[in-house]
């Protein structure tokens, strides 16, 4: 393992590829996905019942508690024996409280709101950041996690859009093009982060790569057909046309 990526517990990776970090036991040889389906419920819905947890992943229960039997030999214990999938005797299922993801780090680095964090915090929740939440997760699977995968670009969006805006008032173009660029990876043709990308091209006066980025954003708009926010509209006529149109009040 890359010695960046060392983990003392187990971690679940959703933004990117979806993988388990920090597991003591060995990878089940089948339904892995599945396994990793499971835990990632667990930590969205930690105390959940077993049929709450089958009526939620539409599963048989023989197909739950054999997944189940899996993801707890994978998981393995911490360094005290204690399993980080204990036995649910209270007949309410919850992993060991050292089990985290990195949507958990992230919301905790942005706990006081993003346009509170520090902008330190607010960089480490971007390293967290490897592609699109549940980047191989295929259509259908998953299911109960469209709302988890949208409140996760929102967030990474809003943090890429924070972060760039104020490395800006800083003068600090390398930050704030990293910012936009990073968040993009989960929110791929977000209008307000290619927005912070072209502010960014053209503080730094990059004329070439500020009308490339303001001609994708608009073609992008005419494929969706969607209306763009007026202050884009109005950064794109600025940064092209070198100010904004002349309209009546």
């Amino acid at each position: 393992m890359d010695p960046d990526r060392r983990v003392h517990h187990p971690i679940l990776q959703l933004f990117g590829s979806i993988e388990l970090l920090g597991a003591t036991g060995p990878v089940p040889p089948r339904a892995a996905k599945q396994c990793l389906e499971y835990c990632a419920w667990l930590l969205e819905y930690p105390g959940r019942t077993a049929q709450a947890m089958v009526a939620a992943l539409a599963v048989a229960e023989g197909t739950r508690r054999s997944n189940m039997s899996r993801l707890r030999s994978w998981l393995g214990s911490n360094p005290d024996g204690e399993a980080y999938l204990p036995d649910a005797y209270t007949g309410r299922i919850s992993l060991h409280p050292a089990v985290s993801s990195d949507w958990q780090r992230l919301q905790i680095l942005t706990s006081t709101g993003v346009n509170r964090a520090s902008d330190d915090s607010l960089s480490a929740a971007l390293d967290l950041v490897r592609g699109a939440p549940l980047a191989d997760a295929a259509p259908g699977q998953w299911h109960w996690a469209e709302e988890l995968r949208t409140d996760m670009i929102s967030c990474v969006r809003d943090i890429g859009v924070e972060l760039a805006d104020r490395a800006l008032l800083a003068g600090d173009l390398e930050r704030a093009r990293w910012a936009a660029s990073r968040a993009l990876l989960a929110a791929p043709g977000d209008e307000l982060l290619l927005a912070a990308r072209i502010r960014t091209e053209h503080a730094a006066g990059n004329a070439a790569e500020t009308e490339r980025l303001s001609l994708q954003l608009a073609a992008q708009a005419r494929t969706l057909g969607v209306d763009l926010d007026p202050e884009t509209v109005s950064l794109l006529q600025r940064v092209m046309e070198g100010q904004v149109r002349a309209r009546l009040a």
